[in-house]
Order: C-alpha cells, then structure tokens, then sequence
C-alpha cells in the first residue's frame, strides 16, 4: 500500500471531516478508524471549551493552574507524515491518549464538578451483557456464515459477529446475512463479549442510505440535577442482576449513559419498540434511575428497524418451552439458561417460576431470535407482566 498516498488521503480526510472520494475500499479502512478518533477528539474538545466557559471564574482558575503546573518544556522531534508518525507507535495511543487526558482533565474541571456526570464511553457495553443497539453499517467482512460487521453508533463504533444462527429480519419479515450491507441502518441484539464484540442473535435491517450517526462523548448519569428526556439508543443488561443502562439522546444531541432501576427497565422491555423509545429520566434509589415512556406505547415507524419483539399471555409451558396466545395466533418460546428473565411486576418468585408454577395467564413480552427448523422464538429475554384481564 502507498505510504504517500495514505499520507496525502489523511490530510484531506482531516481537513474534510470526512473520508476522500476517490478512496478504495482498503484505503478507507484504513483511513476510518483515524478520522473516527479524530472526529471524538474534536467534539470532546468542542464540548470542553463550551463548558469550560460556562463554568464559574473560580473553578477555571484553578483549572489553568493546574495545566500550567503539568506543562514541561516541548522537545525537539523530527519531522515525518501525520501517517507514519501514527504507525510508529502504538496505533492511536499518542493521539488518543493525549486528547482523552485533556478532554477527561476539562470535564473534571467543569462538568464533573458541577453536574454530576463524567465520561463513560467504554461503560456502555460491558463483558456478559444482553445488549440491544442501532446504528449504521460502515463496513462487511467476510462471506458465507461468518461475516464480521462496523456500526456507527450514537456512542461510537461498534463491532458485530454476524453467523447463520443470527436471525435477520427485514421490514418484519425473515431474511438473509446478505441483506446487512454498508449504508443500512440496523437495530442488533445478542451477547457482549470479552472484547466488547456483540454476538449478534437477531438482527433487523432497515433502508439504505441511513444518516450515520455523528460521534459525541457519553456521559455517566450521577445525579439529576435539571429535566431530562430523549430517545433510547441502546440498552444492556448485565449478567449479575446490577441495574440495566441505558442510552438517552437529548434533543441537543447530548448522550447520558443511564442506570435504570428495574421497574423502568421491564416496562421499557414490554415495548413494541425499545430502542427509539422517548422517554424521561427521573429520580430513583439505589444509584438507579427511573424512565417514563412518553406516549406509553406508540406503536413503532415501520420504515425504522426493531428488535424482533412478540407480546401474548402464557397459556401453558412444558418443560422449558412456554405455550405464549399472540394477536398473531399462538406461539412457542423456549427459555435458555442464558435467557434473562423479569419477574418483578409480575408478583411471581424466580425459583417457583422456573418450577413452572403459576406463569400460565400472565402477559409476556419476549425477545428473541425464531428458531427456523422448529418455529419456535429462542428468548433472549423474558419480560412476565402481570396478569391478563379477562
């Protein structure tokens, strides 16, 4: 590959913001993860000097004294292509690591200490989790039954496992690994794993020629100190029982990562449509937040992907294959030991629901992923409501 040339793509991309036309498919590989970290830097920076100027005379004082304290005298270095300069080192690691040092001192400068929040970027997914997530696809690798997949997120890039035990679906109905393609919007549920990948277990593809999300920091919600509300764009729950976090995009574009408190977190589940979801974010116990849905439940934009979701009452269960009465007719779910299971509306003890005792005409909501040889939706979650009106 030429140096040169990457040289030359790299200075046009930064001074663009976005990557040259005339790039090939492996230059822009190359190209995008660079302009993605520069793209964070820019708007951490942007932010930081936004609210460093807000904040009180006092506490930017102390903030230029303590930058002034850091500085050392600059040493000479010799001149090389913003390329080769980067590939010389651990990939990004100067760059990033010296950007996320003065964002993270700013933020501690102002926005830590007057509103509670702090960046939690990597927090987002975490090792174990149950995740659901949207975004756009920006680029494919592999074929056949095993393809690996980048989303542009609300909260940066994502990477997906895609396999043929992944359901897809497109516009509500069954499709193939074909259809996720660059430029498609996506909604992705599955399995975080050590490397923060997601094993994709079901998949919904929108249109093309989706809007990719702009890169924006992600801030830990620690205390509510003004009203709050947006939209959901990615939801986790966490394999030891700990609060569900949740995503919540402002209408300014801000991005809050959300510890929900249970209740919240079943009645946002019970939803035709999690992820999209405009809620409001209230004050809750135990370090958790409470959500109110706004609307209750609208139903979804049809032009917009969802998580594949089916809603009924339990009419009977054997063994681990529950018997669930759909609007659509009836359906049958079967419960994995790594199925997530929330019980707390129901009224119903964990250890006599797994004994199969007294589920049968609660209301239901599963996710999950249709099983083709049996017909049967694989749960990834099991939200059991209380029960049904007669």
């Amino acid at each position: 590959m030429d140096e040169r040339r990457l040289d030359e793509l790299l200075a046009a991309a930064l001074e663009s913001g976005d990557l040259p036309a005339d790039a090939t498919p492996s230059e822009s590989e190359e190209l995008r993860p660079l302009l993605e970290s520069a793209r964070l830097a820019r708007t951490g920076a942007i932010q930081a000097k936004s609210e460093g100027t807000a904040a009180m005379p006092v506490a930017r004082a102390r903030f230029e004294r303590y930058i002034e304290a850091q500085r050392t005298p600059a040493r000479p270095v010799r001149r090389e292509s913003p390329l080769a300069w980067l590939k010389g080192r651990p990939r990004l690691a100067t760059v990033a690591g010296a950007a996320a040092v003065l964002v993270l001192v700013a933020l501690i400068g102002t926005r830590v200490l007057f509103t509670g929040a702090d960046t939690a970027q990597a927090e987002v997914l975490q090792p174990g989790d149950y995740a659901q997530v949207e975004g756009v696809v920006t680029g494919v690798e592999g074929e056949g039954d095993r393809r690996s997949v980048t989303l542009a997120s609300a909260f940066g890039t994502v990477h997906v496992d895609l396999s043929a035990d992944a359901a897809i679906t497109v516009g509500g109905r069954t499709g193939e690994l074909d259809a996720v393609t660059p430029g498609v919007e996506v909604a992705v549920a599955g399995d975080v794993g050590d490397s923060r990948r997601i094993a994709a277990r079901a998949v919904a593809v929108g249109s093309g020629d989706a809007e990719r999300p702009a890169a924006r920091v992600v801030e830990r919600l620690r205390k509510l100190d003004r009203a709050l509300a947006g939209s959901v764009v990615s939801v986790s729950l966490p394999r030891d029982g700990s609060p569900a976090r949740v995503v919540v995009q402002t209408e300014s574009g801000e991005r809050f990562l959300v510890p929900v408190d249970a209740l919240s977190t079943e009645r946002l589940l019970r939803l035709a449509k999690a992820l999209g979801a405009r809620v409001s974010v209230s004050a809750g116990a135990d370090g958790a937040f409470a959500l109110q849905v706004s609307g209750d439940d609208v139903p979804p934009d049809a032009d917009r992907p969802r998580v594949p979701t089916v809603r009924g009452v339990i009419t009977g269960r054997d063994m681990n294959v529950l018997t669930v009465r759909t609007p659509d007719g009836v359906v049958e779910v079967t419960v994995r030991p790594q199925t997530r299971i929330l019980l707390a509306e129901s009224g119903l003890l964990r250890e006599a629901f797994l004994r199969g005792e007294g589920a049968a005409g609660h209301t239901v909501s599963v996710t999950g992923a249709l099983q083709p040889a049996t017909g049967r939706v694989i749960a990834d979650v099991l939200v059991v409501g209380p029960r049904a009106e007669r």
